[in-house]
């Protein structure tokens, strides 16, 4: 298919505007699953710098507690705080949940062990900033360093339990409360500056995505006016809607020219107006079609001279007649009419007055002729009349009225007179046994002197003019 230039800019416009959409869409996308990945890595960055916290507060909370009872599962749970921390000791699954809290005396735990690995490792695989990894491990660093003064105590507590108070005021002293807000502090410095970062991150994205949107608008604001446009051009170019122009399209092709197409002014160089253009040629060639095949059925079964059913056209409908005659029992005549001395006229007067008194003679049979019977010109001045649902009798009063008619009719040649033979179907008959039994009679007709009708032996009386 081929299209206009127009349509073809319109096309590769639309097909580039697509694909700006299509682009910016995923532009869009991706814009969006940084700004969850800020998040996300905002909320782990959290959750790691809240384990370095919980573990140093679980730390000092439990040596706290094994120095003032000496209960022996509070040092147990340091030492594995300390090696989970460190990576010697399985580290839980969601240790960043609720865990030392509930574990009580009984040393149930509440979720199940994962593979172990250092707490550094984890901070190192975060993707941090060196600075910002640089004071997480500062933090680090004050939290094992204060983990040294927490053994000695606890070992002072062990050894001399007479010097329990000492080893518990170590644990409560200014040194130990300046050590630990050392380690949060560090802490506190380093969510300051991961909060500061991927709120940076999240504002860039929000930032982009949002100039993504403005894009996506116009692009999406271009797209539906060149839309509109096209659809403007194609209503200009088709002069209506695309079903509009397929439903014309298809009856014209079904050969239905009578549907009424309309054309807007100023639209007859459309497709709808060329549609209406083509429709009403092709209904002229249709109305032209039917005249030829209207002539064709003329020709093929009227006589042009008369306009009487010529010889073929009655064949067909005697044989019908015959048909139906002996099917159903009911009654049918012919008649064979002649133009008596019609050799003397065409010589005496010439053919064209000949014809003119053919033309004479049907014309008027016709006119007075029931709607169910057929006048066939048989042959030259010879004439079938066929008679449906008529007995002998009804048949030699209709061809008694036709003789009477002829009487009266006159042309420049003088009068002219007829003679008839005329039969009636017999049982188990068929058309040409009939018909040679109307010929015979015809002969008798005119072997008696013409101007008579002889229908199987009966002979009507010669007519006379008035």
């Amino acid at each position: 298919m081929i299209f206009p230039t127009g349509s073809r800019r319109n096309i590769w416009q639309a097909a580039l505007l697509i694909a700006v959409f299509a682009g910016l869409f995923a532009l869009y996308v991706i814009l969006e699953k940084q700004i969850d990945q800020a998040n996300e890595i905002r909320q782990q960055s959290l959750a790691l710098s809240d384990e370095l916290r919980h573990s140093s507060d679980d730390l000092t909370r439990m040596v706290r507690s094994y120095v003032a009872t000496s209960e022996e599962h509070y040092k147990l749970h340091y030492l594995e705080i300390l090696g989970i921390r460190n990576g010697s000791r399985p580290r839980p699954l969601r240790y960043n949940d609720v865990y030392w809290d509930v574990v009580q005396a009984d040393d149930r735990r509440p979720s199940p062990y994962g593979e172990a690995i250092a707490l550094m490792e984890l901070l190192r695989q975060a993707g941090f900033t060196k600075s910002e990894f640089a004071t997480l491990a500062a933090a680090k660093e004050y939290s094992d360093k204060l983990t040294q003064t927490e053994i000695v105590a606890m070992d002072l507590a062990e050894r001399q339990p007479a010097r329990r108070g000492e080893a518990l005021q170590m644990l409560f002293d200014a040194d130990y409360h300046a050590a630990k807000a050392k380690i949060m502090g560090s802490i506190r410095a380093f969510e300051l500056m991961m909060d500061q970062r991927t709120l940076d991150a999240v504002l860039l994205a929000e930032q982009k995505a949002a100039l993504v949107r403005l894009i996506f608008v116009a692009v999406a604001i271009s797209l539906l006016s060149l839309q509109y446009r096209q659809f403007r051009r194609e209503r200009t170019l088709l002069g209506g809607s695309p079903d509009d122009v397929h439903r014309y399209i298809a009856h014209l092709g079904n050969g239905d020219f009578s549907i009424h197409i309309p054309v807007a002014a100023g639209q007859e160089g459309s497709v709808m107006g060329r549609l209406a253009a083509t429709q009403q040629r092709l209904r002229q060639a249709s109305e032209e079609h039917a005249r030829l095949e209207d002539e064709l059925r003329k020709l093929a079964y009227y006589d042009l001279l008369t306009g009487a059913a010529n010889r073929r056209r009655g064949e067909e409908v005697l044989t019908q007649e015959v048909h139906r005659s002996l099917r159903y029992g009911v009654p049918l005549t012919i008649a064979l009419l002649d133009v008596d001395h019609f050799k003397r006229i065409n010589d005496q007067f010439g053919h064209a007055e000949g014809d003119a008194v053919l033309r004479l003679l049907c014309s008027t049979l016709q006119e007075h002729l029931r709607a169910s019977d057929l006048l066939v010109r048989w042959g030259g001045e010879e004439f079938l009349l066929i008679l449906p649902q008529t007995h002998l009798a009804g048949g030699l009063a209709a061809v008694d009225a036709v003789r009477a008619l002829v009487a009266e009719l006159s042309c420049s040649c003088g009068r002219f007179t007829v003679s008839v033979g005329l039969a009636q179907l017999a049982e188990s008959e068929d058309v040409s046994r009939v018909v040679q039994r109307a010929d015979a009679m015809l002969y008798q007709a005119k072997h008696q002197g013409r101007n008579r009708c002889v229908a199987d032996g009966a002979v009507s009386a010669p007519s006379s003019a008035k």
